[in-house]
């Protein structure tokens, strides 16, 4: 027998011929009348399916209608003709006798060029144990009105530690997270995985962990566990199924009308799955780019970064849900909000695994939101946060807007690091709490910064330092009294003079010195 089944090309070789051969087959219904059909164009410039017709027998229609249904399914066509879910189990499955069945699944996602361009359908990818993909893959599809492309993790989460039973919960800041403690320490810092819960109002609900707080207490993002109480029971947890990339390019676009502000719901997804790059030559290299002209979703998934490289996203990214509810049940993952339906979604959302890794996040555009990272963020242009942890968050030309940011801070040293630093930004922020930082906010180069509902929560927070650290020209509005807005002197450091000199907050700080002005003003009080 032919070893041609044995390697990705020769099986692309079979599949070309195989979809020759069904438009061959096809096209037989028609071959006597296409003299006919031509001749007829020849004559009157008409070229119609009515004469290609001719007086075909109604009864070979379903053939002619089997045979395109079953080309459009091995890619043979354009765009998609129907729903598609395509198994893959690197364990049972096979390359060389399988098909993408249930029964008979693929060994690998040799078959991902295969698929047609335009996806009109729902088209799922399900992963029953993990895969690699050899080399870098491009996902540049298009999508219509009800197309969407997801790849899903089969099987329920690992249990990283646990059980742990809930003391008591609250706010961070004014609304940017929640803390939840727990009755007894939880153990290894669990920052980067996620919190599920197993009882109470919020059971199989999941949310990423943005850092241990203290040592019975960890911090969240605000969204999917704000019914959690006492004596409710949860566990650390991470995805269990992983997709290994050299690199990844998401670039599909929307074939039909789009806007940010209608929930068309998620055409590229990836769920319940820890996503693996592994690109480790390219320090230059954007090792994940996001670049869509639709929206996309990663809900529970883990990123697991290279050693190099950047993660670039440049369209939305968690705004929306995916379009396929029917994700929440094949998954198998036992969490509820996989999938959430309604126009303001809380999924599960994204974390990056390793925070010692130099990968950072760069946002260029899009809105950003449920990320749970502890990463460094790289904002510019005009992306917008929201509901987002990280490492420290690094602005620069940023003209935007952030909304309910946990981040660690900064602390380079020489004292001037800030949990958000702004280089020649124009930014609107509300709801940005630090937890470990010289200063809440480092202002450099003519910054204009409008603030509330920002700084540090009076518990888990510890500011060294100021609360606005001013390295260059800049403006500060705050729209309420900046009650939380305090640092280690509750005081604002101008460093464009020399010497530096403080001013009290909450008194209007303002310091001139040649041409350089800097200042703070209250509004909201």
């Amino acid at each position: 027998m032919s070893d041609l089944l044995n390697t990705a090309t020769g099986r692309a070789a079979v599949l070309t011929a195989q979809r020759f051969l069904l438009q061959r087959r096809l096209s037989r219904f028609f071959k006597r009348n296409m003299v006919i059909d031509y001749n007829q164009w020849l004559e009157t410039g008409e070229f119609n399916l009515s004469a290609l017709l001719g007086d075909l027998n109604v009864a070979h229609d379903p053939e002619v209608l089997n045979l395109f249904n079953l080309l459009g399914l091995v890619g043979g066509l354009p765009a998609s003709v129907a729903d598609a879910s395509i198994y893959v189990d690197p364990v049972s499955g096979s390359d060389t006798d399988g098909s993408g069945s249930a029964a008979k699944p693929w060994a690998s996602l040799w078959f991902l060029d295969t698929l047609p361009r335009k996806i009109d359908h729902s088209y799922k990818i399900l992963l029953a144990s993990s895969v690699a993909i050899n080399g870098g893959a491009v996902l540049d599809f298009s999508f219509g009105p009800n197309g969407s492309l997801s790849f899903v993790g089969v099987g329920a989460p690992t249990v990283v530690s646990g059980p742990f039973t809930v003391a008591t919960t609250g706010t961070i800041g004014s609304n940017a997270g929640r803390f939840i403690q727990m009755t007894g320490p939880i153990g290894a810092d669990p920052s980067n995985n996620f919190v599920m819960a197993t009882s109470g109002a919020d059971s199989g609900n999941v949310q990423a962990i943005h850092s241990l707080a203290a040592a019975d207490t960890i911090a969240v993002l605000e969204g999917a566990l704000s019914g959690i109480g006492p004596a409710d029971t949860m566990n650390i947890v991470r995805p269990t199924v992983k997709l290994t990339v050299e690199n990844l390019v998401c670039a599909c676009r929307n074939g039909d009308s789009y806007s940010a502000d209608i929930n068309n719901g998620g055409r590229l997804n990836f769920v319940n799955l820890q996503l693996e790059i592994t690109n480790s030559v390219d320090t230059k290299a954007q090792s994940l780019l996001i670049d869509n002209t639709c929206a996309q979703s990663m809900s529970f998934v883990q990123l697991v970064p290279p050693d190099a490289g950047t993660f670039v996203i440049k369209s939305d990214l968690n705004t929306q849900s995916p379009l396929d509810s029917i994700i929440q049940t094949d998954s198998a993952s036992g969490i509820s909000n996989i999938v959430s339906e309604g126009t303001i979604p809380t999924p599960a959302g994204m974390t990056i695994q390793d925070i010692g890794k130099n990968y950072p996040m760069v946002a260029l555009g899009g809105t950003i939101q449920w990320l749970g990272t502890r990463g460094r963020i790289d904002l510019r242009k005009t992306a917008e946060l929201r509901n987002i942890s990280a490492e420290w968050i690094n602005a620069f030309f940023a003209f935007t807007g952030m909304y309910k940011i946990l981040t660690q801070g900064h602390k380079p040293g020489d004292g001037s690091g800030g949990a958000l630093e702004a280089n020649s930004c124009r930014l609107s922020i509300r709801g940005l709490i630090a937890f470990d930082s010289d200063n809440i906010v480092t202002i450099y180069n003519n910054s204009d910064i409008t603030i509330w509902e920002s700084g540090a929560d009076p518990v888990y927070s510890t500011i060294t330092g100021y609360a606005f650290w001013f390295g260059g020209v800049g403006r500060v509005e705050m729209q309420d009294g900046g009650a939380l807005l305090v640092g280690g002197t509750n005081a604002i450091n101008f460093n464009t003079v020399s010497p530096a000199v403080p001013a009290a907050l909450p008194a209007v700080g303002l310091m001139e010195t040649d041409s350089q002005l800097s200042m703070v003003k209250r509004l909201g009080v």
